[in-house]
């Protein structure tokens, strides 16, 4: 038994349509694997599921093309990537993944991708690339400066590669590095109760 199956049970939910998954910053990079990661959960076929990844400060990406270092709309592998080796691995890519992840082939991983609702809620003041929480390493530095950044930049790899998809991007004005002011906002609230 999964540990959504009580969820599925009508005679204990009747009225359950819908499902929000929500993370923010390392719970929004768990939610973005989850999203690739999670097989579909037959106990759960008459909900409607959305996935909102908030403010993560990296991505796990689908192939091993990463934005160009100055953006001008351009993916390419990165070209210092032999002094970056591990740039695609698992958590940044689907390489050398671990257990859980490897027990799905990569085509299912990206075709879940592709179909489920997947929001990403991104504060337009998270732009701080100095912020003493966001992730800065080469792997990382290869997605963008900031979350904001890194989250647009995202989307953007999503449409150029993998589309047609079910990822969109929600902005959420004045607001930063903030959980609770993304989810008590106007955006992240139409977002979460959909």
């Amino acid at each position: 038994m999964s540990c959504c199956a009580p969820l599925g049970r009508r005679h204990l939910f009747p009225n359950l349509a819908k499902l929000t998954v929500i993370g923010h910053s390392g719970g929004g990079q768990f939610t973005q694997r989850y999203v690739v990661g999670q097989p579909p959960l037959p106990e759960l076929s008459r909900v409607k599921v959305r996935y909102i990844v908030t403010n993560p400060a990296r991505y796990m990406y689908l192939n091993e093309f990463r934005p160009a270092p100055v953006f001008d709309g351009s993916f390419a592998i990165p070209a210092t990537a032999t002094a970056c080796p591990a740039y695609n691995a698992y958590e940044y890519g689907l390489e050398t993944p671990n257990a859980y992840m490897a027990a799905t082939d990569k085509a299912a991983m990206i075709n879940r991708a592709r179909e489920r609702d997947v929001v990403l809620l991104l504060g337009e003041a998270d732009n701080d690339p100095r912020h003493k929480g966001l992730t800065r390493n080469c792997r990382a530095d290869y997605q963008g400066r900031h979350r904001l950044e890194r989250g647009r930049l995202f989307k953007a790899y999503l449409d150029r590669f993998f589309a047609p998809h079910n990822t969109r991007v929600v902005t959420v004005p004045g607001v930063g590095h903030s959980s609770a002011g993304m989810f008590k906002s106007t955006p992240g609230r139409r977002a979460i109760f959909f």
